[in-house]
């Protein structure tokens, strides 16, 4: 991002210039432009040294976040729980400290917003609610549904926080992934943004819900200065990872077109096959694949997702013996 940022500045070329950049890449001027633009986000430190992160943990209560200010998908990113956790991941950040931040750990519901801008203005957004905790992603699968109907007051306000963002971050047209916590009390606190699509299955998961391909559409505009995406409303949408609790060599796995064959199933894609091999994932996109399906309702959807999660089989042949998972 940064390169094509510094290509375009000096070859005045349209678009993110290299200071606007920085505000979707490096965490730390994010965060510190969002305060400006006056959304609150997750309070923070540097991790100058082990005893710097016990002080904030003690601040803000445990666990904290130990996380790269460029990082993506979770990698090498630490939730740390305890002072005898940090012990242990200390020794992992250490020599790279300087490339990282401290965070506190956000409760609440997680939400994201995938959005198309045309000269400053939103012409297109989804607002979608993870169905779990990203950094717990080992526990349960990595699930989003769309939010379009019946909107509370504070996804209201996730959304129009989401759009003063984009505008005070200096987007003008382009396509971003924004993501958002929702505290029990009813705070919006911004996570992170990023200048791109989202990642995983979000850009299948909005096709088949909205009718429409994010790159694409933002090609369009970039290109067409007359463009307005034609986004379908449609039922709520939703989208899970696949994973197995299950390692060693796959001898059997169900497929993408048997999944599609389920009820309710718009799409799927399945990135292992027999043979591959499964080993413990070390980042928040390390599964198997995905599936999109559609629902009434966030329940409803969630509620398929159980369905879907069990039809999905995978065998395996650790140390010569097989098992199902």
């Amino acid at each position: 991002m940064l390169t094509a940022a510094r290509c375009r500045r000096d070859h005045g070329i349209p678009g993110l210039d290299p200071e606007q950049a920085l505000a979707f890449r490096d965490k730390n001027v994010m965060h510190r432009r969002a305060v400006e633009l006056g959304v609150p986000v997750a309070r923070s430190c540097r991790p100058d040294t082990i005893g710097a992160v016990a002080e904030f943990a003690a601040e803000v209560g445990w666990p904290v976040v130990v996380k790269p200010y460029a990082g993506w998908a979770c990698g090498d990113t630490h939730r740390v729980d305890s002072a005898d956790d940090l012990a242990r991941v200390w020794p992992l950040v250490a020599d790279a400290r300087h490339d990282y931040r401290v965070e506190e750990y956000v409760r609440g519901a997680e939400y994201h917003v995938d959005s198309l801008l045309r000269d400053g203005e939103v012409v297109f957004e989804q607002l979608s609610r993870y169905t779990y905790s990203v950094l717990e992603f080992r526990d349960e699968p990595g699930g989003t549904i769309s939010r379009k109907h019946d909107l509370t007051p504070a996804e209201q306000r996730i959304l129009s926080a989401n759009a003063g963002l984009l505008r005070g971050f200096g987007m003008r047209t382009g396509v971003a992934h924004v993501e958002f916590f929702l505290r029990d009390d009813g705070e919006v606190v911004f996570g992170e943004a990023a200048a791109r699509a989202g990642g995983g299955s979000i850009v299948p998961a909005i096709e088949a819900g909205r009718g429409i391909n994010l790159a694409g559409e933002w090609c369009r505009l970039e290109l067409d200065p007359g463009h307005r995406p034609a986004a379908a409303l449609g039922a709520e949408t939703g989208t899970e990872y696949l994973c197995s609790d299950r390692y060693g060599r796959i001898t059997a796995i169900t497929t993408a077109d048997e999944l599609r064959a389920l009820d309710s199933v718009l799409d799927a894609d399945v990135w292992k096959g027999v043979g591959d091999v499964l080993a413990p994932p070390t980042a928040s996109n390390d599964v198997l694949g995905w599936y999109v399906c559609e629902g009434r309702d966030f329940d409803d959807v969630r509620a398929r997702f159980k369905t879907i999660r069990d039809a999905f089989q995978v065998r395996t042949e650790p140390a010569g013996e097989a098992s199902c998972g």
